[in-house]
């Protein structure tokens, strides 16, 4: 009952990231229901509101409640995506955060559609957004996945290229180097 009472937005975002960190989604989805019902975007600073709307989708994929679900997951991505070309001179502490709500759209994408969907809406977010390393990251995977390893090589080394070089994870950078010697 405290947090019904409870003014403060950093107490609900504390709750939702220990839910969802520990898997418990169908709390986690009731923590994110009262939250949503107490506060909008504006509320907040945005990245951490795209983060609880990524944890929405995550909740609500697991839990199985939501059937315009894909949609609402390529929404988030083109929010999130449009907030950092907006916001490019954002702190790399800030940054990380922001990559760490863009895997998590990432990979519910990955669950929600099929391959060739996938690889579309890859493209064409490399397209509308082209310093973004991610899109460039997910399309070498699925290219190698179906087997389209010059395709995949390319988008490696795009990947490398756009990818800020103190922000390169040593285990993608082994993987994408993997990728381009394939």
């Amino acid at each position: 009952i405290g947090l019904e009472q409870a003014d403060f937005w950093e107490l609900h975002v504390t709750l939702i990231d220990a839910l969802v960190l520990d898997k418990n989604y169908v709390s986690a989805h009731a923590a994110l229901t009262r939250y949503f019902a107490n506060y909008e975007a504006d509320d907040i600073p945005f990245a951490k509101h795209l983060q609880l709307l990524a944890n929405k989708c995550e909740s609500e994929f697991f839990l199985a409640n939501n059937n315009d679900l894909p949609r609402e997951v390529k929404t988030l991505m083109l929010q999130i995506y449009d907030y950092g070309i907006a916001n490019e001179d954002m702190s790399a502490y800030d940054y990380r955060d922001f990559e760490s709500t863009i895997q998590s759209v990432y990979y519910l994408s990955l669950a929600t559609i099929g391959t060739e969907e996938r690889i579309a809406l890859f493209e064409n977010l490399a397209l509308r957004y082209p310093k973004e390393p991610n899109p460039a990251y997910m399309l070498m995977q699925l290219y190698f996945d179906s087997k389209r390893y010059s395709l995949s090589n390319q988008q490696a080394q795009l990947y490398l290229k756009l990818k800020p070089e103190d922000l390169l994870d040593p285990y993608d950078h082994a993987k994408t180097i993997h990728f381009i010697l394939k």
